[in-house]
């Protein structure tokens, strides 16, 4: 922690933090301006990246969703030159830019259809201060985009699961529910931690302890007759 902000008044800190916060915006809308340029030239490719996304992590050091988030930030400026002025205020992030980018990309390979500019528009206005979780349904409505229902899993080099699933509305609230009634053993607690939390205390319940593996596949059977 510096030294120097523990003698900094109050109101001189947070109008020091809203000021800091103002420059974050304007220095983003700056970078997808210039992103942008580079784009419009291909300079990428006159350095030997094959794409915008291979230079943007290669040779400027951006996580692979930090990079494909300023690409579709950089494009949608392309288009709609006006909604950097969106960016600068606040009023639209960069999470919410990507997601109409990619609802877009979705659309084009479900549907067969090009969002035209105006609808792009539109859906900014739409989308002005909204949270992402809003945004995602403000999208999902205006395209109807079908409901998925695929699950993914991918182990991770220590051994623990990225695992994706689709929760119905309901079967979310309930989720949300238990959460709530758990936050004095899981204070802040992830949604994984309530899953597990859940799993376990069904377990036990059903078993008085923790069940081995060949537990797991006898209550499987039974289930299944």
């Amino acid at each position: 922690m510096s030294e120097e902000l523990k003698l900094v008044s109050n109101s001189a800190l947070h109008g020091e933090l809203k000021s800091l916060r103002q420059t974050e915006k304007t220095n983003l809308k700056d970078i997808l301006l210039h992103i942008c340029e580079v784009d419009r030239r291909r300079l990428y490719l006159q350095m030997a990246y094959p794409s915008l996304y291979e230079y943007l992590i290669k040779e400027l050091q951006y996580s692979e969703a930090s990079a494909q988030r300023r690409v579709d930030g950089a494009r949608l400026l392309a288009q709609i030159p006006e909604a950097a002025a969106k960016i600068s205020s606040g009023a639209i992030n960069l999470s919410q830019i990507s997601k109409i980018q990619k609802a877009s990309r979705d659309v084009k390979k479900v549907q067969g259809l090009t969002v035209s500019i105006e609808n792009k528009k539109e859906l900014m206005d739409k989308i002005e201060n909204q949270s992402g979780r809003v945004t995602e349904l403000i999208l999902a409505q205006t395209f109807n985009l079908p409901v998925q229902f695929n699950e993914t899993r991918k182990i991770q080099k220590d051994e623990s699961v990225h695992f994706e699933m689709t929760f119905t509305k309901q079967q979310m609230e309930n989720l949300e529910q238990a959460r709530a009634l758990l936050s004095h053993i899981l204070p802040g607690g992830k949604m994984s931690e309530v899953i597990s939390h859940l799993a376990k205390r069904f377990i036990e319940k059903k078993f008085g302890r923790t069940c081995a593996t060949e537990d797991i596949r006898k209550t499987q059977n039974e289930l299944r007759h």
